[in-house]
């Protein structure tokens, strides 16, 4: 079960982005605080952090796919990003137009 502050930023994505545009990853079971988010269309991961951050606030980093397909290669990261940044953030990695 992930924590409130995990959940709240993905609800805000849905309901900002649509639902069906978004497809949740956890590789970080025992991480409540973080999750993967990527899209049918795109095989880039963004990974979200709320771990010890102020409300509506979160850590993202851009991963995209390494040589093994099984691991991803770290493409930038921003912290302290707010919900507007972030919505941005998610659109353009993973090419998100609508």
């Amino acid at each position: 079960m992930k924590d409130n502050s995990i959940n709240q930023i993905i609800q805000f994505l849905q309901k900002q982005i649509g639902s069906q545009n978004l497809f949740i990853i956890d590789h970080w079971d025992a991480d409540r605080c973080a999750i993967g988010l990527t899209n049918q269309y795109s095989q880039n991961l963004v990974y979200l952090s709320t771990y010890n951050k102020k409300a509506n606030e979160c850590y993202v980093e851009l991963e995209i796919p390494g040589n093994n397909a099984k691991e991803y290669e770290v493409n930038g990261s921003f912290d302290n990003v707010n919900m507007a940044e972030l919505e941005k953030i998610v659109r353009q990695h993973l090419g998100i137009n609508s």
